[in-house]
């Protein structure tokens, strides 16, 4: 059943690359520089095939041993979409488990993330200013061949501890546009991912999106800890809605990078109830990647334990049309 739930490589690319090819190519020729030119002949990896046809990406970030999310597969009832990893700004990836994972037929989704793995963080400053240019390069040249990938660089960068780190938060917009000055010549597939937590909504925040000519895809980070601010269409729907007020990526895809609550409310009926509404509201919002944060985290432990009732829940996802998508195998 699960080989016959996905569509074939040649048929993704015939269904949703090959209708919209002339005219993407003839844009991107238009638009080129020198340097992308050279990429303009190759199908829309970046623009079409990550978009999934008509409902939502089924995903997870699994836990610590992320590389093998077996465990979380089996509570979820399938196999994930999208896999959620986190990278450190000097990181080697994807690794052989990450390439492991995309062979048998997994999206990455990364958090490249400022941390070094000296132990330092890099501020936004001295990686807009070029510091760490050769790092950057080095692994463009490892993303080049991993074919198309979610890519956002420090997400929640509005965050206390991200500001605190490398901030300030008008730093970087000029760092976001630096590494994919790098990154975009040599692997154009990879989609830029601008990931705000979602829950600051402020004027600080909406100048800090990148642009519209460097993101693809906008994600947010929101959780509803204790189960306290209703249903999941009141947790999803205030950031999707300040985005369209302030006219912030007007038409891109939007999809959610970290979500959940906590495990120790796996077992109550409110649980059950909350996950069940899940599709509803990812369809009345067109939420396009979703993604449950399946670890302990800076809000607490919101892994799924399994035989709960949230579990069961989220076992009856699988079943649900608009969270399975045919994707590349």
């Amino acid at each position: 059943m699960e080989a016959n739930s996905y569509l074939s490589r040649r048929a993704v690319l015939t269904g949703l690359g090959g209708l919209a090819a002339g005219a993407v190519g003839a844009r991107c020729i238009a638009r080129a520089t020198p340097a992308e030119a050279a990429t303009c002949g190759r199908p829309p990896v970046t623009r079409s095939m990550l978009l999934p046809p008509a409902g939502t990406w089924f995903g997870a970030y699994p836990g610590p041993d992320n590389a093998a999310p077996w465990a979380y597969e089996q509570i979820a009832g399938r196999k994930l979409d999208v896999v959620m990893r986190y990278q450190a700004l000097d990181g080697t990836w994807p690794n052989a488990a990450d390439r492991a994972l995309i062979a048998g037929g997994r999206w990455l989704s990364v958090c490249w993330s400022s941390r070094l793995r000296s132990g330092g963080v890099a501020s936004w400053a001295d990686v807009a200013a070029g510091r760490y240019d050769a790092q950057i390069a080095a692994q463009a040249r490892r993303l080049a061949s991993a074919g198309p990938i979610w890519v956002g660089y420090d997400n929640e960068m509005d965050g206390p501890r991200r500001i605190s780190a490398s901030g300030p938060l008008p730093h970087y917009p000029a760092a976001f546009r630096r590494i994919q000055a790098i990154v975009r010549p040599i692997a154009p597939d990879v989609l830029w991912v601008w990931c705000p937590s979602g829950n600051n909504r402020t004027a600080a925040v909406a100048d800090c999106y990148p642009g519209d000519e460097t993101v693809d895809w906008i994600c947010y980070d929101p959780y509803d800890p204790a189960l306290t601010k209703g249903s999941p269409l009141e947790t999803y729907q205030p950031f999707p809605a300040w985005l369209a007020s302030q006219g912030i990526g007007l038409g891109k895809p939007i999809g959610i990078s970290e979500t959940g609550f906590h495990r120790d409310r796996d077992h109550s009926a409110a649980a059950a109830e909350w996950i069940h509404a899940v599709p509803a509201a990812l369809s009345q919002l067109g939420i396009r990647m979703w993604i449950w944060f399946n670890s302990a985290g800076g809000l607490g432990d919101t892994s799924v334990a399994p035989g709960s009732a949230a579990a069961a829940a989220l076992n009856g996802l699988s079943s649900v049309r608009m969270l399975r998508q045919p994707h590349l195998l």
